[in-house]
């Protein structure tokens, strides 16, 4: 593989990821009430439990595109 094609490889993995990470919080956001019901039927947890767990996953995602695609993405820009 070339340079150029690890570049376009990590930004457009990036920009997919990061096109799940906003599918998901709106879906967070918008269909909060129906998702908690049907965690609770599974794992019985409460809305404060589900909201901390929502925070800390779409936390761990994110840093997780940062670390994975965004830097060495942005690493090989500048090395170009």
């Amino acid at each position: 593989m070339t340079m150029d094609q690890l570049r376009y490889f990590f930004g457009w993995c990036a920009l997919f990821n990061y096109g799940v990470l906003m599918v998901w919080f709106l879906l967070c956001i918008s269909a909060r009430p129906l998702l908690i019901d049907w965690c609770r039927r599974f794992f019985h947890i409460s809305g404060e439990t589900y909201d901390k767990g929502m925070f800390y996953g779409m936390t761990f995602y994110k840093l997780a595109i940062m670390l994975f695609m965004l830097v060495p993405y942005l690493t090989l820009r500048v090395l170009k």
